[in-house]
C-alpha cells in the first residue's frame, strides 16, 4: 500500500524495538523514498542544516566515526555509537569519543522550553519544521520524530515548535533543518510529509524483526 502525504507528523519508538540509527548521505540526491526503498529503513527524517551549493554540513556531524563538520564551538545535540541504538543521549558536542552525532538548535530541556534558543535568521519566522527528541511513556524511553510541511496553516516559528512538542510530552528536543527540507517517511504508519527538495543526509531508523 502507497504511503499517504499529510502535513503534519509526530511519531515516538522504542529504544528497545530500534536495531539501527543511521545518518544517511545523499551526494547524489536522492529522494526520500527511493532511499528508504534501498536501505529497508522504517523511519526517515532529513537532517541538520548544509551548505545547499556544495551539499556539506554547517552545523555539527558525525557519521560512522568521520567527522563532516565540527567547528570551533560546542553545542547540545544527539549522539551515539554504531548498531548500538540505546547508548542515544544528548551531549555537549564535538565529542569524539561517540560514533556518531548531530545537532542545530536544542529548543526543549527537561521537557520545557528553552527560553533563549540560539539559532541563526535562516532558520527564525514561521517555516516547515523538523525536529528530533527523547521522551518517556510510562518510564519507557523513546526517541520522537516530528515533521510539518511548508505550507501555509503548518508552518512554525521555533517557539511554537516548541511548545507543541511540549504538550506531546517530549523531555528534550534538537530543531533540524527546516523550510522546504522539512520531511519525512514512516514505514509503518503509510505516512508521508512530503518535499521535493532532495537533501543532503537523511537519519533512519531500522526496527528489530
Amino acid at each position: 500500500m502507497a504511503v499517504r502525504k499529510q502535513n503534519e507528523i509526530a511519531v515516538s519508538i522504542p529504544f528497545d524495538k530500534i536495531k539501527r540509527i543511521q545518518i544517511y548521505e545523499n551526494p547524489k540526491g536522492k529522494s526520500l523514498a527511493s532511499i528508504m526503498k534501498e536501505t529497508g529503513a522504517d523511519y526517515a527524517i532529513n537532517g541538520t542544516l548544509y551548505n545547499m551549493r556544495t551539499r556539506n554540513a554547517v552545523c555539527p556531524l558525525r557519521i560512522d566515526g568521520v567527522t563532516k563538520f565540527a567547528g570551533p564551538y560546542k553545542y547540545f545535540g544527539y549522539a551515539w555509537n554504531t548498531d548500538m541504538p540505546m547508548s542515544f543521549r544528548t551531549i555537549l558536542v564535538p565529542d569524539y569519543e561517540w560514533d556518531n552525532w548531530i545537532a542545530c538548535s536544542r529548543i526543549l530541556r527537561n521537557g520545557t522550553m528553552i527560553e533563549n534558543m540560539i539559532y541563526n535568521s535562516a532558520m527564525g519566522g514561521s517555516r516547515g519544521r523538523t525536529a528530533i527528541g527523547i521522551k518517556f511513556v510510562n518510564g519507557e524511553r523513546r526517541l520522537c520524530f516530528y515533521v510539518c510541511a511548508d505550507r501555509n496553516g503548518y508552518r512554525r516559528t521555533p517557539q511554537k515548535l516548541a511548545h507543541l512538542l511540549e504538550r506531546y510530552g517530549w523531555d528534550d528536543a534538537i530543531m533540524l533543518d527546516g523550510g522546504g527540507s522539512s520531511q519525512g517517511y514512516f514505514k509503518k504508519e503509510q505516512r508521508q510529509v512530503y518535499s521535493s527538495r532532495r537533501v543532503a543526509h537523511y537519519i533512519l531508523v531500522y526496527m528489530k524483526g
